[in-house]
């Protein structure tokens, strides 16, 4: 052989050779078992027992017990994605139901990205608040607002919120004379829910429906339709069905343990795509700065904002909250806190408007709006 071929074999086997280390080194096989009243419940067991034994083996201990909820919804939820490949090596149905052992090849690197992710979400983020109310303007067959069934339902939304450890704020009646139709509407929706120091509004209707029952137990059902909000920038991040059968001697009572299961699956299918837009959420290049602005109106406030993000040297602006008068938004740029002074300096010039910069430092700039000062041209 000649010489140069034989190193160009060699390099090519070490250049395999590294290719399978590094394969071998971000997956791990390991053999687990599964229980479940049928095959298919079991096989689906074995995978989630895999991903869980391998998350707890790349990821520390503080880090899980921190995130589990987070941890739980994104991953072992969705063990399969984590899965390269497995084979059933025992199976059989005994006094349990059905039992299998698998040998499964569980991806760490995707695994380790992830549960990081989350880490770093959960530490410098914290996790999103939310208010949930009544759809101001159900569907003409949906259950008025006064029926108990909608308060079940809010009970719940709710309580798959708590369980995951996100803040639900209390609120009052939210009130409107048009339907949630237009940007206008959605605008004053979100502007009221960052008002109370929410990041996201979920609305709901319930809708039920008898069912065929015994002597004894009446049944029902109710489909309770969601909808999230994003009150920083009033976008729609998530829509969802969810469905619910409630059981009792009281067809009413039924109609209420309907909703109430109704709601936690309504909820429990939209929440993965709310937490990924809180992931998602100011993810633009530059770095994220905070501009608390005091005395400010809500009108005034979105006018500003909306000067901000068109000033050039703003990549995003997001509305993280608006109470009493105050107002926290999250800004990314291509620069420091000086620069987004001069961002906010060169709007108000344009504008003619005048602020009092009160503080600053290397992560925040408040600026306060003179009582008797109006940004709102006449």
């Amino acid at each position: 052989m000649h010489p140069r071929s034989f190193l160009t074999h060699l390099a090519a086997g070490v250049v395999t050779l590294l290719f399978v280390a590094s394969v071998a080194m971000a997956a791990t096989e390991i053999v687990v078992d599964g229980v479940g009243p049928d095959r298919e419940a079991a096989l689906k067991d074995a995978q989630r027992n895999a991903v869980s034994t391998v998350v707890g083996q790349v990821v520390d201990s503080r880090t899980l017990v921190a995130n589990y909820n987070l941890v739980s919804d994104r991953i072992l939820t969705s063990s399969q994605g984590y899965l390269k490949t497995y084979q059933v090596i025992e199976e059989g149905a005994n006094t349990a139901g059905y039992r299998v052992r698998i040998r499964a090849v569980v991806e760490q690197a995707s695994i380790r990205d992830d549960v990081n992710a989350i880490k770093v979400l959960s530490a410098k983020r914290g996790n999103p608040r939310f208010i949930v109310m009544p759809d101001p303007s159900p569907a003409a067959d949906a259950f008025r607002p006064g029926d108990p069934i909608i308060g079940q339902a809010s009970n719940g939304v709710q309580s798959f919120l708590v369980q995951r450890q996100l803040e639900v704020l209390s609120a009052p009646a939210y009130n409107m004379t048009t339907g949630l139709t237009s940007p206008a509407a959605m605008r004053d929706l979100s502007m009221w829910g960052a008002g109370i120091g929410a990041e996201y509004v979920v609305y709901y209707s319930v809708m039920g429906f008898k069912e065929a029952g015994g002597r004894t137990f009446k049944k029902a059902t109710a489909v309770v339709n969601l909808t999230v909000v994003h009150t920083g920038t009033y976008r729609v991040v998530a829509q969802a069905e969810g469905r619910g059968l409630g059981t009792d001697q009281n067809e009413s009572l039924a109609y209420r343990a309907a909703g109430k299961v109704a709601g936690e699956n309504a909820m429990a299918k939209a929440l993965d795509q709310v937490l990924a837009d809180w992931s998602n959420t100011g993810t633009t290049g530059g770095n994220v700065l905070s501009l608390i602005i005091e005395n400010v109106k809500g009108m005034d406030l979105q006018a500003f904002e909306e000067a901000l993000k068109r000033s050039g040297s703003v990549n995003m602006v997001e509305r993280r909250s608006f109470r009493d008068g105050t107002a926290t938004l999250q800004v990314t740029l291509d620069g420091n806190a000086f620069d987004l002074g001069d961002a906010v300096g060169q709007v108000m010039v344009e504008k003619g408007w005048s602020w009092a910069l009160s503080a600053a430092d290397g992560s925040s700039v408040t600026y306060r709006v003179p009582e008797e000062v109006s940004l709102l041209d006449e």
